[in-house]
């Protein structure tokens, strides 16, 4: 078990945490503050080996887990459906966007004890159901994140889990298909209207044996995902639901910023 940011501030900063802590917001901008300040004063800790400016407090947090506590945060294990299923999925949204950058990536879980990278995934995530993807992250933007009880929750539900990872590997892939960008033009939107839409594309496709029509993906979104039910209701009507997917992921590769 490791110990809160707080505890693990204190730790780390001594005195100096608590006059920061004195000064901080007191919302989830204190483990930004937090793992800031230890990123600057003890970077051996983290393993860095970018600037500050590149890094996130999830991607602090993540980097001392596995130094620190290697065994509590893993790569996720697939069962052999999963992975084929996974493999087949991916095929499919290479074909149907061109996106070469759609490569295997790195899914890791993480346990709940690792109090740190809990924390600050809960700070970073509070309107997220799935994972974090690092993108746009100059060492860890192949690497996705989870919770140990999501996956659990995630397996109750055929098909449910891959089509989760096929959303923060849209992100992923994405990110990557600008080299060297560090972030969005503007409105992320786009961006996770992508990942939406590939999700629920690929958990109808698991969950029926077969890429579903336009009109089952339309009714489908309508009840459960309002942001691609509306790309989905303004595309032009000839759109099949492949071509959607590439309508999609190509307007979140343009909402990107490119390279300096």
């Amino acid at each position: 078990m490791l110990e809160s940011v707080v505890s693990l501030a204190r730790q780390q900063l001594g005195a100096d945490a608590d006059k920061l802590i004195a000064v901080a917001p007191r919302d989830a901008r204190l483990a930004t503050w937090l793992w800031d300040a230890m990123a600057l004063a003890r970077p051996e800790a983290f393993g860095l080996t970018v600037s500050l400016r590149d890094t996130t407090p999830l991607s602090l947090a993540l980097r001392y887990a596995q130094l620190a506590a290697p065994t509590l945060v893993a790569p996720l294990v697939l069962t052999v459906p999963e992975r084929a299923a996974l493999a087949e999925l991916r095929a499919l949204v290479v074909a149907w966007t061109g996106l070469n950058t759609w490569t295997p990536f790195e899914h890791l879980v993480f346990d709940p004890r690792c109090l740190p990278l809990a924390e600050t995934f809960a700070a970073a995530c509070t309107r997220s159901g799935g994972g974090v993807a690092f993108t746009f992250h100059p060492t860890l933007d192949r690497v996705a994140l989870y919770p140990q009880r999501f996956i659990a929750g995630f397996r109750r539900q055929h098909g449910l889990l891959v089509a989760v990872l096929m959303h923060e590997e849209t992100h992923l892939a994405a990110a990557l298909a600008v080299p060297g960008a560090r972030g969005l033009r503007g409105s992320a939107h786009p961006w996770e209207n992508a990942a939406q839409l590939v999700q629920h594309v690929s958990y109808l496709t698991l969950r029926n044996g077969h890429v579903p029509p336009r009109s089952t993906l339309a009714a489908y979104l309508d009840r459960f995902s309002p942001r691609p039910a509306r790309f989905v209701a303004a595309a032009p009507r000839a759109l099949s639901v492949p071509g959607l997917v590439a309508r999609a992921v190509s307007a979140a590769v343009a909402a990107i910023a490119p390279a300096d």
